[in-house]
């Protein structure tokens, strides 16, 4: 099952995202698109501000993000726009006339302008500009009103203080009558009430091009750093959504296309619940890379930054996904597929091992898997005892991760450890050669298995196999196979390789997961597994 922690937020109303990060500061760049033309036309109408204020209504559809972008002027530093201070109307309770939230309004607004005089009365223009940045007052909430005497009074008051009080306010609204109630209202006690140029703006909120990198965006900043792949949402999911939009058949405003987003993500969730409930046990893959550089190329292949220990050395999606595309592997790995195979019916993981554990292993049980070691290779004594093996295992991202402990962040930089992986160099190549010359990686596979058992002998709910099948998955043979009591199955599959490029492993990894793949998929088809059209 899917823990709570993990699961997806996608904030789509202004109050949850103020409620989610505290304040519009830095964290607002990360997932605010500019809006150029509207921009534009606030620039436009501050510009003009002298002595006087403005009144600019600005009307669109619910959804669209007319909140987040009035409050986003403020840190926008090409925008003269000193502060917004917002006005939510809700607060002034339920159940009230029109007139007395008219009444509280202005009495709000009045508030305002008291305290905030210092800000009024500057006079220190935009930087690199001779346009003075002023403060805006935004209304929220307040509409669906007559146009009566006691809306004109209000217009009266408000015309009186802005004659005398160089600020901007912008009223939200929603419905274009409302808007017309506003514009007669005003304009029947002041024709500079609202600006001639810029006297109102439709906001139709972001273009649909940034729908994309808005939502990925939004997920990133309010889950942890999390990319929207760690919740089996693919690039054709939001693709396929925006084309819909593109083509007129949904309402076009960024909350919608975020609800469906977040729509698609439980659907996603619901389906990998269900596999997992129905399959005898999870499975989990981890690819094991041993050469002397894979710390340094695995790093390139996995999550940054993991926030739980479930997390730690996870496939990173987007860096497996470049080499599922543009040539032969295309056909079998479409997104959801991919997306499946590293969080959903399977959970991929790549670590490294350093190559001088991994031979120090191998000449450890080389005489209990019938190896015999050339006495070419000049190697420490103590290679080859048992104990050091085990010592040296313990210390490895792969120990630490099967005993539940966070990776140690940043590279290993000890001159002893570069000294042990050269030492290591020769008889890892001999390795190499033998495998794939003669005599295959199984007595490798049990070495290393042995020097595993050896290590976790005192933990019960362990249990490690060389070639042995997979429990449910019957044609699969994993190089070594890790059964966690009453908990999940883990198989380790040990990339032997001494090819260092990074599409080695890419090339690896999506082979060996097409082949667990295939069989999770002939589960489907017998009906043992549930049905969908996510795979």
């Amino acid at each position: 099952m899917y823990n709570s922690e993990q699961e997806l937020f996608i904030p789509t109303t202004h109050e949850e995202v103020i409620n989610s990060i505290g304040s519009l500061g830095a964290k607002m760049w990360d997932f605010v698109t500019p809006v150029d033309i509207f921009e534009e036309q606030i620039t436009l109408v501050v510009k003009d501000i002298r002595r006087s204020g403005y009144l600019l209504p600005l009307r669109g559809l619910s959804g669209v993000g007319k909140s987040t972008f009035i409050n986003s002027l403020s840190w926008r530093k090409h925008i003269p726009i000193k502060e917004v201070v917002t006005i939510d109307t809700t607060a002034f309770g339920i159940g009230k006339s029109i007139n007395e939230k008219l009444n509280q309004l202005f009495e709000a607004i009045y508030n305002i302008v008291q305290k905030k005089k210092d800000i009024i009365n500057s006079f220190i223009p935009l930087e690199g500009s001779n346009i003075i940045p002023r403060l805006c007052i935004a209304i929220e909430y307040l509409e669906s009103f007559g146009l009566a005497p006691d809306v004109e009074m209000f217009f009266r008051d408000l015309n009186g203080l802005l004659r005398n009080t160089p600020i901007l306010i912008i009223w939200q609204i929603i419905e274009l009558k409302d808007l017309d109630i506003i514009k007669a209202a005003g304009l029947s006690f002041s024709t500079i009430l609202f600006h001639k140029t810029v006297p109102h703006i439709d906001f139709t909120g972001p273009d649909l091009d940034y729908y994309i990198s808005i939502a990925k965006s939004t997920i990133t900043v309010f889950n942890k750093g999390k990319s929207c792949y760690e919740f089996q949402l693919t690039d054709e999911d939001f693709e396929i959504l925006l084309k819909s939009y593109k083509d007129g058949i949904n309402k076009k405003t960024i909350r919608n296309y975020l609800l469906e987003i977040q729509e698609k993500y439980r659907e996603k969730v619901k389906y990998v619940e269900q596999v997992r409930a129905i399959q005898p046990r999870p499975t989990e893959v981890w690819f094991i890379v041993c050469y002397p550089e894979a710390e340094d190329v695995v790093s390139q292949f996995v999550k940054r930054s993991p926030t739980s220990i479930d997390e730690a050395w996870d496939a990173d999606f987007r860096a497996i996904s470049e080499y599922a595309t543009g040539n032969s592997r295309e056909a079998r790995w479409n997104p959801n597929r991919l997306s499946m195979a590293l969080g959903g019916s399977l959970k991929t993981k790549i670590l490294y091992l350093p190559t001088n554990v991994l031979v120090c292993s191998v000449l450890a049980y080389a005489q209990e898997v019938g190896l015999k070691i050339p006495d070419t290779f000049d190697v420490p004594k103590h290679w080859f005892k048992k104990a050091n093996a085990r010592d040296r295992l313990s210390t490895t991202p792969l120990a630490k991760q099967i005993r539940g402990e966070m990776p140690l962040r940043g590279r290993r930089k000890s001159g002893k450890v570069e000294s042990s992986l050269e030492q290591a160099r020769p008889i890892f190549c001999w390795i190499n050669e033998r495998i794939t010359s003669d005599i295959g990686d199984q007595p490798f596979n049990r070495a290393l298995s042995l020097s595993l058992i050896e290590l976790f002998k005192d933990n019960a709910n362990l249990s490690f196999s060389a070639e042995v099948s997979h429990p449910w998955l019957s044609n699969i043979r994993p190089d070594i196979l890790l059964s966690v009591h009453n908990s999940k199955c883990i198989c380790l599959e040990i990339h032997y390789t001494i090819a260092t490029a990074p599409n080695k492993v890419g090339a690896y990894c999506l082979a060996k997961l097409d082949s667990y793949m295939v069989q999770v998929e002939q589960l489907y088809k017998t009906g043992q597994l549930p049905i969908s059209g996510i795979l």
